[in-house]
């Protein structure tokens, strides 16, 4: 009675609006999979409908390749690849939840909508949802393509001015933890065109105080990719990481506090062929393009940074950092001047 009945609703135009709800209350097996499919070719069932197979574990009990044909062709909808991968995260989760896996069909469904991902606008969470998929479904050596294209489609959306890298965050870790030398061979190598927008996906996470994805890669890795172009790769590295953190571990590294250089910013220094050029970039960045609170503060907060450097065993190293301890306390001591004058006209201007 039961199939008769889904079935009518699906021959009913008025009953469109309803129609995979009401299947998702039935539960979805074979027959509902094979009927769920064949609602996608009708325009007048909404494509945010589908959206009902996120719920309780709906999709959970059917195989990896029935499952990949239904969520393919709700993705093949003109609007339907958000959906798709909302009902893919919650498939991937669900499981997880469950202590099971994803089998190949189903790695291969979230690779394939992973493909399609263009950045187009950014919407709600979909920095952490495609973080997820990318995280359950591409698992081997042999998904480097996949990994590949995302990021080269992620920069071109941030190029074009459609999307703000520091929102993916998370997905650009999850690349970076797995694949490595995709993300910095498309995301921070910039022999190409395209070298402000390259700059900018990992300056957006400075600016918004954020964790730099690039922590998620070991320095073997990093340092290797480095050595294999030493004249460009250890400057792009320099601009793209994080060089130094707060000696609290705190996040917050745009307010005042002790720091302490990185690991990572002291070999790159170090294994340069050039560590004055590294130095150098280290240098331009003391500066924050953003900043909350006194810029002074700031900077004053990087010259025990320089100062550890004057000790270093490297004359070289040394005698740069010991130079640059004076164009940095004049600097310090211009923005106070400002701030005060600043909190001067302030203080005159109140109403007492």
């Amino acid at each position: 009675m039961a199939e008769k009945l889904l079935d009518e609703a699906l021959d009913t135009q008025d009953l469109h609006r309803y129609f995979v709800r009401l299947q998702a209350m039935a539960g979805i097996d074979d027959i509902g999979c094979d009927r769920l499919i064949k609602a996608t070719a009708f325009p007048t069932i909404p494509t945010w409908t589908f959206s009902n197979l996120q719920m309780g574990c709906l999709c959970d009990g059917l195989p990896g390749a029935r499952f990949r044909q239904l969520l393919l062709t709700i993705a093949d909808r003109e609007d339907g690849l958000d959906v798709a991968l909302d009902i893919m995260q919650m498939r991937a989760f669900s499981l997880r939840s469950q202590g099971k896996g994803l089998d190949p069909d189903d790695r291969a469904t979230g690779r394939d909508l992973l493909s399609k991902v263009t950045f187009s606008k950014y919407r709600n969470s979909e920095g952490y949802k495609l973080a997820e998929i990318a995280k359950a479904c591409l698992t081997t050596a042999s998904d480097h393509a996949a990994a590949e294209t995302l990021c080269s489609n992620l920069l071109a959306a941030t190029e074009a001015g459609k999307v703000h890298a520091s929102d993916y965050g998370e997905l650009i870790g999850v690349l970076a933890a797995s694949f490595p030398r995709a993300v910095l061979d498309v995301l921070v190598d910039r022999r190409q065109a395209g070298d402000e927008g390259r700059r900018d996906i990992f300056r957006s996470f400075r600016n918004h105080d954020r964790r730099c994805p690039l922590a998620n890669v070991d320095d073997e890795t990093m340092l290797s990719w480095a050595q294999e172009d030493p004249d460009r790769r250890f400057i792009y590295l320099a601009e793209a990481i994080r060089p130094w953190r707060k000696a609290d571990g705190s996040e917050n590294h745009n307010e005042p506090g002790p720091l302490v250089w990185s690991e990572t910013a002291l070999r790159l220094v170090r294994e340069s062929h050039d560590p004055i050029l590294v130095l150098s970039t280290y240098f331009r960045r003391f500066r924050p393009s953003i900043w909350m609170g006194s810029l002074a503060d700031l900077l004053e907060s990087k010259l025990p940074l320089l100062r550890e450097l004057s000790r270093d065993p490297n004359p070289l190293i040394a005698r740069w950092a010991d130079q640059a301890v004076g164009p940095l306390a004049a600097e310090v001591e211009s923005a106070r001047a400002w701030e005060g004058k600043q909190d001067r006209q302030r203080d005159e201007q109140f109403p007492w």
